[in-house]
């Protein structure tokens, strides 16, 4: 399902294409006195929108494809430092380097509140839904490797299965640090894709939703309000984004 803003920025697109063909009908009649609002400026714009609303689309896309493959080598983590930290809890290690482990296994787990939330789903469209996934990737992997660190110290460590033996961990270690690293240059063209659709439809005065606001205010202006000119655009809605509180 698409978001908030996805959604806005469909309608706003498909309400310029409603503007634009009621302004071709009226033909030379639609005379608007700024640059911005005359006919060709505004199918300009909306071939620029179009083409900023695709770009963050395939931007998105290329973003979520590597998630999914750092998501991939994160989902089994759970159940392997669970794993772990029972070979661990066998092991000769004093108590309190147990309480240790076993607090950096809730961390990585998500059962230690102070952790920031997990990752959201490859593929939410929100910003912010981004950044707390990049912060939230880089902790788990940052205990992971303090958590590989308490057993790597202790000598009585001796699990019998090779994936919770410390060179398969040191491994998984490894990829999940280089899958952070590849999804961070997608990440920023898929931000940078955003701020830049952002401001050709959002951006005051120049943006598209103030250049289509402002056309219909030179119509009312030049017809008049009961204006069979006016009627014909007046009910073409435009939304902006909600400022976030």
């Amino acid at each position: 399902m698409a978001s908030t803003s996805e959604a806005t920025i469909g309608s706003n697109l498909t309400s310029l294409d409603k503007l634009i063909a009621k302004y071709t009908e009226m033909g030379t009649d639609y005379n608007p006195g700024k640059a911005s609002q005359k006919l060709p400026a505004l199918i300009t714009l909306k071939a620029n929108a179009a083409l900023a609303h695709k770009a963050v689309g395939d931007k998105e896309q290329a973003y979520s494809l590597v998630a999914a493959g750092r998501e991939a080598v994160f989902a089994p983590l759970d159940k392997l430092v669970t794993r772990c930290l029972n070979g661990f809890q066998n092991s000769d290690a004093l108590s309190p380097t147990k309480d240790r482990a076993k607090t950096l296994a809730d961390k990585i787990r998500g059962v230690d509140t102070s952790t920031p939330p997990p990752p959201p789903a490859p593929g939410e469209p929100e910003e912010d839904a981004y950044s707390t996934s990049q912060q939230s990737y880089g902790m788990i992997a940052e205990n992971f490797g303090l958590f590989i660190e308490i057993l790597r110290a202790e000598p009585t460590y001796l699990p019998g299965k090779d994936d919770i033996k410390l060179p398969a961990l040191d491994a998984l270690l490894a990829t999940m640090l280089a899958k952070n690293l590849e999804v961070g240059p997608p990440l920023v063209a898929y931000k940078t894709a955003l701020s830049t659709r952002n401001n050709i439809f959002f951006a005051p005065d120049t943006g598209l939703v103030d250049v289509a606001l402002g056309s219909k205010k030179s119509v009312k202006s030049d017809f008049g309000t009961g204006s069979p000119e006016y009627n014909a655009v007046k009910g073409v809605k435009f939304v902006r984004l909600k400022k976030k509180k």
